[in-house]
């Protein structure tokens, strides 16, 4: 009778598992295989930590931890690699063994993780390859974190380091006139929000810069019900990022726990293309306004420094070169579109989109799919031909 009970209940098992970690992907996936593979990582990821959490652990802790708590990478020996701090802001900087006596052009780069995960370390093989592949300084920066630290502080060390970066680029044989800066995810947010202060604010006897890379950025805490937020609602979704993930993150940042976030007014998705207004479900009508929930939150949604999308035309137009990254399976798809379409509208010469279809968040960073060096490549290419 035993063994009759576990023919019956292990396939049972089994289903359940394979159901839940086991995700399809659409037609268009370009590695269903590897895509699988990661999006049921991530899911049984987030099952541990959830059974963890309910036993008293912190589930933040718990994920810093499962992301940050390892050994460096195997340092590149074609690349040279020193930390150092630019005004107490930690930094790792980069610089190609090939031209270590060469004046380079450089790239100040801010890495992802929800202004919460990661680091320097764990970024560190995505800025070794950049700095290797364009030839480039990367400077990697340190900026502290939630939930110790909120909006602005992760934005005004970013800030001061870039800044540093101009002050002594002939101390690290950069050339001044050709600093880039760049990010990915949160990363991507610090970059936009930098790159609009350097443009609006400019220091007296500092350089521009020439050149930000925004990879998959988040740009406003203005609309959760844009197609892709809709349609990466949960992680029952195809995007290992989702909608309730960014939520707590962006709440967390922008508007310090507060709540209120269902007070979000909509955004204008006309600026979406067509096919991708229609996914997730989307109802493009704007909602009646609630008065009283939008002053509550009005100034952190409005502000551009956490949030670039709100910038003004104004301040676009005085952008440096732009690279934008967007990939399709990722809740902030449409947000990367939006804000590369306004620049389209106002300064097309400075704005260049790359859209990857069949790609989650975070390609430049999944080292075994076999899309990612082709990526790089595009990255690599933009900076060759614009830095």
């Amino acid at each position: 009778m035993k063994c009759i009970a576990c023919v019956l209940v292990i396939p049972v098992l089994m289903s359940l598992l394979a159901y839940r970690y086991i995700q399809p992907m659409p037609s268009g996936a370009r590695e269903p295989r590897n895509q699988i593979i990661t999006l049921g990582l991530f899911r049984v990821l987030d099952d541990v930590i959830s059974i963890l959490s309910s036993f008293g652990y912190s589930k933040t802790e718990l994920f810093k931890n499962a992301f940050e708590n390892n050994p460096r990478p195997e340092p590149d020996p074609r690349v040279l690699s020193t930390d150092e701090y630019f005004d107490g802001i930690k930094v790792r900087i980069y610089r190609p063994l090939a031209s270590k006596d060469k004046v380079l052009p450089a790239m100040v780069y801010y890495h992802g993780g929800g202004w919460i995960y990661m680091s320097v370390n764990s970024y560190d093989p995505l800025t070794t390859a950049i700095s290797l592949k364009a030839n480039i300084v990367v400077i990697s920066v340190e900026y502290r974190l939630m939930p110790d630290y909120r909006f602005p502080r992760q934005f005004e060390d970013c800030l001061e380091a870039t800044e540093y970066v101009f002050r002594n680029a002939k101390k690290y044989l950069i050339d001044p006139s050709r600093i880039s800066i760049g990010g990915d995810s949160a990363g991507g947010n610090l970059a936009a929000a930098v790159g609009l202060m350097f443009s609006q604010e400019p220091k007296p006897n500092l350089a521009k810069i020439k050149v930000q890379v925004l990879l998959y950025p988040v740009l406003q805490a203005f609309d959760f019900n844009l197609p892709s937020y809709r349609e990466y609602a949960d992680v029952s979704g195809v995007s290992y990022l989702n909608r309730v993930d960014m939520i707590n993150y962006i709440n967390m940042y922008g508007f310090q726990d507060q709540g209120n976030m269902d007070a979000i007014s909509k955004t204008n998705t006309c600026l979406l293309p067509g096919d991708l207004q229609k996914r997730g479900g989307a109802n493009l009508k704007q909602s009646e306004p609630n008065t009283t929930l939008s002053d509550a939150v009005h100034d952190n949604v409005i502000n551009p420094y956490a949030w670039p999308l709100m910038a003004t035309d104004d301040a676009l137009r005085k952008l440096p070169k732009t690279y934008v990254v967007v990939t399709e399976y990722d809740p902030l798809r449409d947000e990367g579109l939006i804000f590369a379409e306004r620049l389209r509208r106002l300064v097309p010469e400075n704005i260049e989109l790359s859209y990857l279809a069949g790609l989650e968040h975070g390609i430049f960073s999944l080292y075994n799919y076999k899309s990612q060096p082709s990526t790089m490549d595009t990255l690599v290419d933009y900076l060759n031909r614009n830095l």
